[in-house]
């Protein structure tokens, strides 16, 4: 058990620090995945190729954090790359949030759900099968 405490000591490490906003991010992202998989079980569209390859592209935005830690500490300590990474994917994550909740019919003000592009139109429904919001 110490090897994988130290195993997740070195990620954490490597990604900056469990600080507000990569809980932030993690939650986000966790929270987008879970209302995809929700949104897709609803459309009769669940996939498990397209489940996996979401789940792949979420391991990679880690990598993305990663590398932006070790820019960050290269150039110079808190220049503010991971900082912007960081909350540039949170904000995506959260916006995908809203189109899978728009899309599954929570009442949100016409004017934003007319702003939102949900699975490629407006009306909550996909035109690619399998598609989900934070795969673009």
């Amino acid at each position: 058990m110490p090897f994988f405490g130290a195993v997740a000591g070195y990620i954490v490490d490597l990604l900056g620090g469990a600080d507000r906003l990569l809980m932030a991010m993690i939650w986000a992202m966790v929270l987008d995945y879970c209302l995809g998989v929700v949104h897709a079980w609803t459309r009769r569209d669940l996939s498990s190729a397209v489940m996996a390859s979401a789940l792949w592209r979420k391991l990679l935005t880690f990598v993305a954090v990663a590398v932006a830690n070790l820019a960050d500490q290269a150039l110079s300590q808190g220049s503010g790359i991971r900082s912007l990474i960081c909350g540039y994917i949170t904000l995506k994550e959260l916006l995908s949030c809203t189109e899978h909740l728009a899309g599954l019919g929570v009442p949100m003000p016409e004017w934003f759900v007319s702003r939102l592009r949900v699975g490629g139109n407006m009306s909550g429904t996909t035109g690619r099968s399998g598609s989900d919001s934070s795969e673009r």
